[in-house]
């Protein structure tokens, strides 16, 4: 009967190394699993709604290393060392994965509330750490060297509290999925139902437990939430990688506003900058040192006219200018207003697209000035010629106020074009035209009337006034030079200048300054001639 029992408890103690054995490796892989799903989600996975997932997998590592210690233990003080660094893991992993599952689902927590759950997740550890004192945990606990290296004890004051704790905390997200799965299809849906079983999987190992240490139901209390929320976790992991569970549209967007070339900022209801692209990081470098949710107003290089009335005022479009390294740049803001719900109460938020058109403006530029101005002297042609002169001919009736029309004319400049070919002629009329050009008072009006011929509204009254700038003009082009292919080209004008009556329209001055020219060069050429009845 002695050797029977010899021989039964050496085979025991064989069976239990065994199984302790099995268990270590069915804890360090799980480790290894998770340490690995964390890095590829810390490095593959660009949302934000990976932080709390990432906290999870911090606590489920701190469970599986503390049952790790817990079965290489050697005595009691060790093994309730490990149980300490256990309940640190089993403490957060519940708020972190509600946490998670709440983000991941669009469901705003309250700040407070998060404070409070954290703060519950600190007293739930300090009362483990302490149960050697308080007794809240334990009421007694024993080291086991027969079975598989557990830490046995009897159920303290609040055994069962700590057990309901994280079941709890599990009812809330089951409830958050159960409701999203009624909303949602297809992809997302089957991403729900992953989220669903993975979440469960814990509270299976749980009740397993609870019903082999409290109610005695299986021989070997092997202790399997560990393992399973290991499970859990490479479960999530897939569901990340197949299912797009982090949600893909965030990290789409991301990366689409990172490949546009325009500059891009969110901008929370205080005008705070909360997120930007790195095109709106190369047009105003001062952005990376931004803290997050700092008023743009408070950095002096964002456009004033990008003001806050503006995105009072509702002017969602907004044109502006700035000089960069003696270049005029344009710029074209669009700003859109959007209200989310932000623990509990609307908050609106802007989103700021600014695009770089300056190419588009001067091309513009360029089709404006290709509609009024002539392409060989860059006067004013004809037809804007009458545009703008319209309105103030229309002023000087009102009021009375005499003006004069100066229609000059080169002479001899078909000897021009025959002598030394065309292009020695538009090369006369350049320069014609910077020469008068120069010579005449910015507020006059000039423009190329055609062919060699050119026109000018005088704005001053005194005729005394007029004929001296006209004679002005006729000197300095007869005594300019025109270079060119190394030969000295001069060349004179003709003019006729009219002044204005009360009652007549500018196509009368007109006709009336081509007679006065036309006298001009039936009288010698090179002269001004003043138009009289």
């Amino acid at each position: 009967m002695i050797n029977y029992q010899k021989f039964n408890f050496y085979e025991t103690k064989g069976r239990c190394f065994c199984l302790r054995t099995i268990l270590l490796w069915a804890v360090a892989v799980p480790i290894v699993l998770v340490i690995f799903v964390g890095l590829l989600t810390l490095f593959r996975c660009k949302s934000e709604k990976k932080n709390y997932f990432l906290l999870g997998m911090v606590s489920i590592l701190f469970i599986l290393t503390g049952h790790l210690l817990e079965l290489v233990s050697n005595n009691t003080d060790e093994a309730f060392t490990a149980i300490r660094v256990l309940y640190i893991g089993s403490g957060f992993v519940s708020p972190f994965i509600l946490f998670f599952i709440a983000d991941y689902c669009d469901i705003r927590i309250n700040r407070f509330i998060k404070a409070l759950v954290v703060l519950i997740a600190f007293a739930f550890i300090y009362g483990a750490w302490t149960t050697d004192a308080t007794h809240l945990v334990y009421n007694e606990y024993w080291y086991d060297d027969v079975t598989t290296h557990y830490l046995l004890y009897t159920p303290g004051k609040l055994n069962l509290l700590y057990r309901v704790y994280p079941v709890l905390f599990a009812l809330v997200p089951v409830g958050i999925i159960v409701g999203k799965l009624r909303k949602n299809h297809g992809r997302y849906k089957m991403s729900l139902i992953i989220l669903l079983i993975s979440i469960m999987l814990p509270y299976i190992g749980e009740i397993l437990y609870y019903l082999a240490t409290i109610k005695g139901t299986f021989t070997f209390h092997v202790y399997l939430t560990p393992h399973m929320l290991a499970i859990m976790a490479v479960l999530l992991y897939i569901g990340i990688m197949k299912y797009d569970m982090f949600d893909a549209t965030p990290v789409a967007a991301v990366m689409a506003m990172e490949t546009i070339s325009e500059a891009f900022l969110l901008l929370d209801h205080d005008l705070g900058c909360l997120s930007s692209n790195s095109s709106a990081k190369l047009l105003f470098p001062w952005l990376p040192d931004l803290p997050k949710g700092e008023s743009i107003y408070t950095v002096a290089d964002w456009p004033a006219e990008l003001s806050p009335a503006v995105f009072i005022s509702g002017e969602y479009q907004v044109d502006y200018e700035r000089e960069y390294d003696n270049r005029t740049l344009y710029y074209r803001a669009s700003i859109k207003s959007t209200l989310q719900r932000r623990f509990g109460s609307p908050r609106e938020f802007w989103s700021v697209l600014i695009r770089d058109v300056t190419e588009s403006e001067i091309f513009l530029k360029r089709l404006e000035e290709a509609a009024y101005t002539d392409t060989l002297t860059g006067l004013y042609n004809r037809r804007h010629f009458a545009e703008i002169a319209a309105p103030f001919v229309e002023r000087a009736r009102r009021s009375n106020t005499p003006y004069y029309v100066m229609i000059s004319d080169l002479d001899l400049f078909k000897n021009v074009n025959d002598e030394h070919g065309h292009l020695a002629g538009d090369e006369v009329l350049r320069n014609v035209a910077r020469i008068m050009k120069n010579t005449i008072r910015s507020y006059d009006i000039l423009a190329r009337w055609g062919g060699e011929e050119f026109i000018m509204l005088i704005t001053d009254p005194d005729e005394g006034n007029v004929l001296r700038l006209a004679e002005r003009v006729r000197i300095n082009i007869e005594n300019g030079v025109c270079e060119y292919m190394g030969q000295q080209l001069k060349i004179s004008i003709s003019s006729g200048v009219a002044q204005s009556g009360s009652d007549d329209d500018l196509t009368e001055i007109v006709r009336r300054a081509d007679e006065a020219l036309y006298t001009s060069k039936q009288t010698g050429r090179n002269k001004v001639t003043l138009w009289k009845e």
